[in-house]
């Protein structure tokens, strides 16, 4: 089964939380967390303007407020359609 947005969040956030607890600086984590975030997001829908934002991220928290928007809006359009939002094919450019 396709995961839906909210879990696909949880998840990303909960690792995003172990990180921050096993590296030594909110830079370590920080760094770590775009690494994560560039393979977790691909092939998401719309997932190239998310890494871009979260790549140009200083801090945790501005990841989380970006990361917050843009699993809102695929929640919101799961909503719409009823269904997960599956990931694309990968190399479709999202």
């Amino acid at each position: 089964t396709v995961p839906r947005a909210a879990e696909r969040s949880a998840l990303l956030l909960d690792y995003m939380a172990v990180l921050e607890d096993s590296c030594r600086t909110e830079k370590g984590a920080l760094g770590r967390t775009k690494k994560l975030c560039g393979y977790y997001t691909r092939g998401l829908p719309h997932g190239a303007p998310l890494r871009q934002a979260v790549f140009h991220s200083h801090t945790m928290e501005e990841v989380r407020g970006h990361l917050a928007r843009y699993f809102e809006r695929l929640a919101d359009n799961e909503e719409r359609s009823d269904r997960p939002v599956p990931a694309a094919q990968v190399g479709d450019g999202s």
